[in-house]
């Protein structure tokens, strides 16, 4: 990781109290003999921080909506094995995005000496953590560790949290396109739309509301089903249909959108009238 990162060293370790570790495991086979053999124990595993600020990285004070960042953090995991450290066959990790449980990276620690990797054959696995996530990402990666032996067993695995954060901007709700007047007569839904922007990019829009007076919120949707009235899925535009049958009189609605850091954007207010 650059040196640029503005972010806390921090160190997380696990205590062997969290360890689940099976003794005299068997494993059946349907030969005539069977087989015995022991998991390795995964007693820790460090981060150098768990916060990253997208903002910091590579990019200063530009906001590039479709910006890629690479990255690459080291981390290093200490494994035992009551047999000895031969019996360690692999130490492997996963980076799973917590908000929607995807697998965006895997990989393989390793006791070589070879950088990151200080000394070898110590007990201590080392590797980088590669992957790559979207300028607009924020929220928590999870990074599993485990250990497999020569037999197959697999060990407990240990968790490490790491939090994407952002110094973000709120969207940006505009182009309303909803009639003054509405004759409840009419025979077909009407159909709302609104523009809804991000200065982090489209994909940091999370969700487009409407509010009625008396509180209730209802969804507007960018997906490109004719159901919600909408046109052309992603293409910023979001849309809602609804049955104008309330009784004659005027309404005030209320439109507004927020982005993944849970940001407001401002509020676009619309007062309809409906007439027979």
């Amino acid at each position: 990781m650059r040196q640029f990162l503005s972010i806390k060293y921090f160190t997380l370790f696990f205590v062997t109290a969290s360890i689940f570790f099976f003794l005299g495991c068997e494993k059946k086979y349907s030969g005539i003999i069977d087989n015995t053999g022991y998991a390795p124990i995964l007693i820790s595993a460090s981060l150098p921080y768990n916060t990253i600020n997208t903002d910091t990285v590579d990019n200063g004070s530009q906001r590039f909506s479709d910006y890629i960042f690479s990255l690459n953090i080291p981390i290093t995991a200490y494994v035992s094995h009551i047999d000895g450290i031969n019996e360690i066959s692999d130490v492997k990790y996963s980076i799973e995005a917590e908000r929607n449980s995807s697998i965006i990276s895997e990989g393989i620690l390793r006791d070589n000496g070879v950088n990151p990797d200080k000394f070898a054959n110590d007990s201590y696995y080392s590797g980088n953590l590669s992957f790559q996530i979207e300028r607009y990402f924020v929220g928590k990666l999870n990074i599993a560790i485990w250990s497999v032996s020569s037999s197959n067993y697999v060990s407990n695995k240990l968790i490490l949290p790491i939090f994407i954060k952002r110094t973000n901007l709120p969207p940006v709700v505009s182009n309303l396109s909803l009639p003054d007047t509405v004759n409840r007569n009419i025979s077909k839904l009407l159909t709302i739309k609104i523009k809804a922007t991000d200065p982090d990019g489209q994909a940091d829009v999370q969700s487009v509301f409407r509010v009625t007076a008396s509180g209730r919120m209802f969804k507007l949707y960018d997906n490109g089903s004719a159901s919600n009235g909408d046109i052309t899925k992603g293409d910023g535009y979001y849309s809602e249909k609804i049955d104008p049958t309330p009784p004659i009189g005027q309404y005030v609605l209320r439109f507004f959108a927020i982005d993944y850091s849970g940001d407001s954007s401002n509020i676009i207010t619309k007062q309809i009238t409906i007439v027979e």
